[in-house]
């Protein structure tokens, strides 16, 4: 028998397709599932502590069947973070999903148009910097790139998660490649995230239908 509210943890990067699934979440479904955006583990422990309040005040929406999600950066950076993490996921039953991308130079590339040399160029073009300084930037976002996935892998392969919940025993991947391939590939993947968290009578975002796959 599924508990509610339900909790889902979102454990993310830069660049991923993490605010298209955030978005679709947090502005399609008002009163069913409710959205906190980064931040640190304690705000999000926080909001947490608070979900049961927010799932009340709707429940002539949701008929009692509601969920919380959290969406946060960096949490393998350092022991402090992840067994702040694995104690959030303990404390509250949370479900877990692991957002990446699977090539690591188009992110490498997204990341400086975002933030790096890339952005730079477009800013400044009379300062144009050179291929060789746009080449160190990219490879230094992939290479961060592959070793937050490989981080990711390992914690997961080798059970370093703690799952509480009896239904999930490992976490759910969400590659952004899959997720942005096409609109059914989109709406698989929110059909499996609410079928763990209990909330598989939604239907899959409308923005699905909007993905367009994008290089950048």
């Amino acid at each position: 028998v599924k508990v509610y509210p339900a909790y889902l943890v979102d454990l993310k990067s830069s660049r991923v397709g993490s605010t298209f699934f955030k978005d679709a979440i947090k502005n399609e479904y008002p009163g069913y599932i409710y959205t906190h955006w980064e931040g640190n583990i304690d705000q999000a422990r926080s909001f947490f502590e608070k979900c049961p309040l927010l799932c009340s005040s709707s429940i002539d929406t949701n008929g009692g069947k509601c969920a919380c999600t959290v969406h946060l950066n960096d949490c393998m950076r350092t022991t402090k973070s992840f067994d702040g993490i694995n104690r959030l996921i303990q404390d509250f039953n949370a479900s877990v999903v692991i957002q990446m991308r699977a090539n690591a130079i188009e992110k490498g590339i997204s990341m400086s148009k975002r933030w790096g040399v890339l952005l730079k160029n477009d800013k400044y073009p009379n300062m144009r910097m050179s291929e060789e300084k746009i080449a160190k930037d990219v490879k230094m976002y992939a290479e961060g790139t592959l070793a937050i996935a490989k981080s990711y892998v390992h914690a997961d392969a080798k059970k370093l998660f703690s799952f509480p919940s009896p239904t999930q025993h490992n976490a759910l991947w969400i590659w952004y490649e899959d997720l942005m391939r096409s609109p059914n590939a989109c709406k698989k993947k929110f059909d499996i995230v609410f079928k763990e968290i209990g909330m598989s009578h939604l239907p899959p975002p409308k923005t699905c239908g909007t993905v367009e796959f994008k290089h950048d």
